[in-house]
């Protein structure tokens, strides 16, 4: 079977997802600048990740040498092991929750293109619009939408465009094939 990519820039293109913040519109990018700058906060972009998008639950599977057994039958200082992961579990999800600060940070590092001055060696020199009046402008209900749109945008960030989904089918297919 014949692999045909649409010769369509509108594949490779994600429509702009944005956000209307005190009378203005902002497009929410999540670029290698914003990310850097979230770095800055976060540490990582793992760590923006499990922000924005959750922990997710782990099973733990306890190992003692090479052979599968239950972490209940296990103690460590007279405590179950099971309980231990347990309370590690929730110290991480705790650790990893998003606060109205979080939304605060990472969507002013989405918006950072429309906000930023630049210099004549396009550096950012500053910002237009300071955090604290960004944060100005987002009420209760805002919060939800400001958490919707940041997901959606990493989500479709991380997800194959069209025409990668459509390669990736093709070579799948080429591969099978061949086999």
């Amino acid at each position: 079977m014949e692999n045909k990519v649409e010769n369509s820039s509108s594949l490779f293109k994600h429509e702009p997802v944005t956000i209307e913040l005190g009378g203005n519109t902002y497009e929410i990018v999540f670029d290698m600048n914003a990310f850097c700058e979230l770095e800055k906060i976060y540490k990582s972009v793992g760590n923006v990740l499990k922000k924005v998008l959750g922990s997710g639950r782990k099973e733990h599977k306890v190992f003692y040498k090479d052979a599968l057994i239950e972490a209940a039958d296990v103690a460590v200082d007279g405590q179950s092991l099971a309980l231990l992961l347990t309370q590690l579990d929730r110290q991480n999800d705790e650790e990893s929750a998003t606060t109205v600060t979080d939304t605060l940070n990472i969507l002013y590092c989405g918006i950072m293109r429309d906000i930023a001055i630049y210099n004549e060696h396009d550096e950012i020199t500053g910002y237009k619009v300071s955090k604290t009046a960004i944060g100005r402008c987002i009420d209760l209900k805002k919060i939800a939408e400001c958490n919707l749109k940041i997901a959606t945008v990493i989500m479709r960030d991380l997800l194959p465009t069209e025409a990668e989904a459509k390669n990736e089918a093709g070579a799948t297919e080429a591969q099978e094939e061949q086999a």
